[in-house]
């Protein structure tokens, strides 16, 4: 197995929304220039932050003194905070019959990055990527880099509800990475023939890689614009269950 440069992408804190863009295309290393930075970024808004509650009625003439409950109160609030600007990421298993291309075959966790004191004016966390070849059969790998990969404790260790919520946002923006990563993987290999260079299609799935991963930190400002994060989140999980879907 032949291995490739490591590529890294930092955040701060973040949750998610809009941008525009076409339906990201097959890759090819005979039109690269099909493959823009606009490809993954999102075409509509797509933020649902509607809660409802309908109390059951009382006969006419009914009178009740309603008794304050403060956890649950506390508890309400925590899960529509959490509702407002919660991920909808969800892994999708390969269906073809070679080792998985993603490693680990899941969204990764906080568990996976390694715990870095970094200075208050450094981002948050940090995300890298490895991009491997297998030789036979000839497949490409994206494998998430735990070396390299890191994220300061208070973030990912919170000590209370608020610091809980942030830490959700930034995680769930480090996994859009590692899916962007992913997607461009499962795609290549979708579209890799018997006659190409992997080599070659490796060097360019890196490239695109890397410009659509800074496209999407500066879109979402590395995760604290809400609406642009939301966005973005929806628009790579539908790509990824899509090239995941092909036969």
């Amino acid at each position: 197995m032949r291995t490739s440069d490591t590529v890294g992408h930092s955040a701060s804190r973040a949750c998610a929304g809009p941008k525009t863009t076409n339906a990201l295309p097959p890759i090819s290393e005979t039109n690269p220039a099909s493959i823009t930075l606009a490809m993954l970024a999102p075409s509509r808004p797509r933020r649902t932050c509607v809660t409802s509650h309908r109390p059951h009625g009382f006969p006419d003439g009914h009178v009740t003194r309603p008794t304050f409950n403060w956890r649950l109160l506390g508890i309400s609030l925590l899960c529509l905070s959490l509702t407002g600007c919660s991920s909808h990421l969800r892994w999708v298993a390969e269906t073809r019959d070679i080792s998985p291309a993603c490693i680990p075959n899941r969204l990764p966790t906080w568990d996976d990055f390694s715990r870095k004191n970094a200075p208050a004016a450094t981002p948050s966390a940090q995300t890298a990527i490895r991009f491997l070849l297998n030789d036979s059969p000839p497949y490409l790998i994206a494998k998430f880099d735990h070396e390299y990969s890191w994220v300061k404790p208070q973030s990912a260790d919170p000590t209370s509800p608020a610091d809980w919520i942030a830490s959700e946002k930034l995680l769930a923006h480090e996994q859009v990475h590692f899916l962007i990563s992913c997607l461009l993987i499962r795609q290549a290999n979708h579209a890799l023939q018997p006659d190409e260079d992997p080599q070659k299609m490796l060097e360019l799935v890196k490239s695109v890689a890397q410009r659509i991963n800074v496209q999407y930190d500066q879109d979402t400002k590395h995760g604290t614009d809400d609406q642009a994060q939301m966005n973005w989140e929806t628009h790579v999980q539908e790509q990824f269950e899509d090239v995941t879907s092909q036969p």
